[in-house]
This record gives C-alpha cells, sequence and structure tokens, in this order.
C-alpha cells in the first residue's frame, strides 16, 4: 500500500509545478475502499477514514522524511523505501 507523500520544502517549487501538469494517480474513494476492508479483515478501526477537505489529495503535505519520523516514533525499525515517486511513497518497517 502506497501512501499520499509531500516533498521537502527546499524541493517543493519544482516538484510542485511538475506535479500540477501529471494526471492524478490515486482518487479518495479508492483509498479509502482499501483501508475500509483492510479494518474490516483485521477487525480493527484505523480512524482516519473521515472524508478529507479536498477530494483531490489526501495527506499529501506529509515528506517521506515526516512519514519516516512518524513510523520511528511508533517504534518501528529497519525503516525501507521499496517505492517512491513524487506523488506516493510505499515504506517497509518492522517492530523489534
Amino acid at each position: 500500500m502506497t501512501e499520499p507523500a509531500g516533498s521537502e520544502p527546499v524541493f517543493g517549487p519544482v516538484l510542485r509545478a511538475w506535479k500540477e501538469r501529471q494526471p492524478s494517480q490515486h482518487r479518495y474513494e479508492d483509498w479509502k475502499r482499501f483501508w475500509s476492508r483492510v479494518s474490516a479483515l483485521i477487525d480493527y478501526d484505523h480512524g482516519f477514514l473521515g472524508e478529507p477537505v479536498d477530494q483531490e489529495r489526501i495527506g499529501d503535505t506529509l515528506s517521506v522524511k515526516q512519514w519516516i519520523g512518524l513510523i520511528a516514533d511508533a517504534g518501528f525499525a529497519s525503516i525501507d523505501i521499496p517505492l517512491r515517486d513524487v506523488e506516493k511513497v510505499a515504506l517497509a518497517c518492522a517492530k523489534p
């Protein structure tokens, strides 16, 4: 599963200009359907499936470094980045 990701501030203007010329690669409905199915499968409510303010973008204000920081703060280690593009990041990690 990939999550929306933004860029570090120093790279922001250039990447935002490029991204504005690209078609969207994800829809909120797809993201919500995926996480609803995950929640039902593992019987756990992730608690973040509310309607976003902007239906075209969800949570893309966090940079990859910020996502990694959140994961590390949650006690995960061995964090790796198997996929990254201008809109999405996939992070692999494990709890020790």
